[in-house]
């Protein structure tokens, strides 16, 4: 892909990770009852990304993941079969010429199709991700077995002293005080490992005491788009200038002219 087309099909990886987490914490409406809500960190990921039509097509569909699939699969389409696009690229192109010409012709069009099948690659793996992360968060861990874990160590800890009362007399209360907490913190942190999307990020217990966000998967969010949108190995001075300025270019580049450079000082 080059041009718009490749900074378009860029836009809708870079925004993937940030819908992909709002629309897991949607599905959960004990936290957020309305799916429309972002946090300000996704909707700090997703500023600048979207135009006009983008965000037309996406706030009105049900599953915007599925949605961003379908819509890079579409410009991956529209990039191999826009004639006009082709024609910018291999217009130079001439299959009934010379063998040279012929051999150039069928080298061309064994490069597109490996690029689209890429391409189609990439989109299929997409799929696969926001399938797979449906299928962490409709496969919870029973309440029950939260609950009866809590319950076995607040028995146990409460139990426990009355045994070593007789071994470490009044040295219980420290060697208890450490035991409660090594084993009520492990059961803390399998709590946030249970919830790997922050599905709970509504709940004002949560947000009073800062820990909306445990594992870290929002603050990656913005990491995620700056390392996705970033333009090099382009060493076109007005495509990294422009890199200062502005998210998206127009300007059309080639990822391998750092590779040209390399040959020429040789």
């Amino acid at each position: 892909l080059t041009g718009l087309d490749r900074d378009h099909y860029l836009v809708m990886v870079a925004a993937f990770p940030s819908m992909m987490l709002q629309h897991l914490q949607g599905k959960e409406n004990a936290y957020r009852p309305d799916k429309g809500t972002f946090s300000e960190k996704q909707r700090a990921a997703l500023a600048g990304l979207f135009g006009e039509a983008d965000i037309k097509i996406l706030w009105a569909c049900r599953h915007r993941p599925f949605m961003l699939t379908k819509m890079m699969s579409g410009i991956v389409s529209k990039a191999f079969t826009d004639k006009e696009v082709l024609n910018k690229r291999f217009g130079g192109v001439n299959p009934c010429g010379t063998p040279e010409e012929r051999f150039h012709a069928m080298v061309v069009q064994s490069q597109l199709t490996a690029e689209r099948t890429h391409f189609e690659v990439l989109t299929k793996e997409f799929s696969a991700i926001y399938g797979a992360c449906e299928r962490i968060t409709k496969s919870a861990v029973p309440a029950s077995y939260s609950r009866h874990t809590s319950r076995f160590l607040s028995l146990w800890c409460f139990t426990l002293p009355l045994v070593l009362v007789k071994v470490e007399g009044l040295a219980v209360v420290p060697v208890m005080a450490i035991i409660c907490w090594a084993l009520f913190v492990i059961e803390e942190v399998g709590h946030a490992i249970e919830d790997p999307f922050n599905t709970h990020t509504m709940d004002a217990q949560w947000l009073q005491h800062g820990r909306e966000d445990q594992l870290m998967i929002e603050a990656s969010l913005m990491v995620l788009k700056l390392d996705v949108m970033e333009r090099l190995p382009a060493t076109d001075p007005r495509v990294l200038e422009e890199t200062n300025t502005e998210l998206l270019t127009s300007l059309d580049y080639h990822i391998g002219d750092f590779h040209s450079e390399r040959k020429r000082a040789a």
